[in-house]
């Protein structure tokens, strides 16, 4: 839960998640209070995983780009926009190395 309002997340193996659940929320308040995202804003979620920051921060702001260079963590992000249908019109998931130019299209 974020704020007031709860977001299901699917976790899979491999999936890099704080142990302590109220740390967890803790920092993911912190981020949304550092970033402080507008209605108009396009926020980039660079290594976003399984989609938490970014499911955090999409009701937010105007657009998510949320990036990650593993397929499995991509796939894990897709099936967690599936499972919070209000927020997945605003992420796109994008899989690519910010390392590695050629993967940036």
């Amino acid at each position: 839960m974020v704020g007031q309002r709860k977001i299901p997340i699917k976790i899979g193996v491999g999936d890099v998640l704080w142990s302590n659940v109220t740390i967890h929320k803790q920092i993911l308040d912190t981020v949304s209070e550092f970033a402080r995202p507008e209605k108009g804003d396009v926020v980039w979620d660079l290594w976003a995983g399984n989609g938490v920051t970014s499911l955090t921060l999409a009701g937010k702001c105007r657009h998510i780009v949320a990036i990650d260079a593993s397929r499995t963590r991509v796939n894990g992000l897709k099936e967690n926009l599936k499972l919070n249908p209000e927020l997945a019109a605003n992420v796109t998931p994008v899989l690519a190395n910010i390392y590695r130019e050629e993967t940036l299209v």
